[in-house]
């Protein structure tokens, strides 16, 4: 069981420099657009844009900073308590599984939004709205469904560990 813990927590804490630096690459990019054009459309494509970007920043830096706290309490735990171990992990498992329920059914909203504004607005303030959700929407989905895929594998080993 150590093993899949170790698995499961490096790989969310790598995940999670990943979304810090697609916020900050995010949040760079409408700076960049800002100031460079300073157009209805840069003003547009910054809301999403810096708005999750900043969110990403913040989730994936409180994970990463959290992660090696985490992992070396619920080691200590699983060896001596493991019973504790189980009925703990397995309750906030099953909140962070219906989370990527709830992540997946916006990211494809934006997704969907995104898309239908790209294609059927003309104005270029919401032609920008629209192109910084279609990306948003379009980075996080699949990087939240490679979690929620990890997350049921680490799920499925704390309800078969002791």
């Amino acid at each position: 069981m150590t093993e899949a813990i170790d698995r499961y927590f490096q790989a969310e804490q790598a995940e999670s420099l990943l979304f810090v630096a697609i916020g900050l690459v995010a949040v760079a990019a409408s700076l960049f657009f800002l100031l460079r054009y300073g157009d209805a459309m840069s003003k547009g494509l910054a809301i999403p844009l810096i708005a999750v970007g900043l969110i990403q920043i913040v989730v994936g830096g409180s994970v990463y900073l959290r992660t090696p706290q985490q992992l070396s309490a619920l080691k200590i735990q699983q060896t001596n308590a493991g019973a504790k171990f189980k009925a703990v992990e397995t309750a906030r498992m099953a909140t962070v599984m219906t989370n990527f329920k709830i992540y997946k059914i916006i990211e494809v909203g934006f997704i969907v939004v995104g898309l239908t504004m790209v294609l059927m607005i003309e104005q270029p303030y919401w032609l920008g709205v629209g192109m910084g959700m279609l990306v948003q929407g379009a980075l996080m989905l699949p990087a939240d469904i490679t979690a929620e895929q990890r997350g049921a594998v680490y799920q499925h080993a704390v309800a078969r560990s002791v």
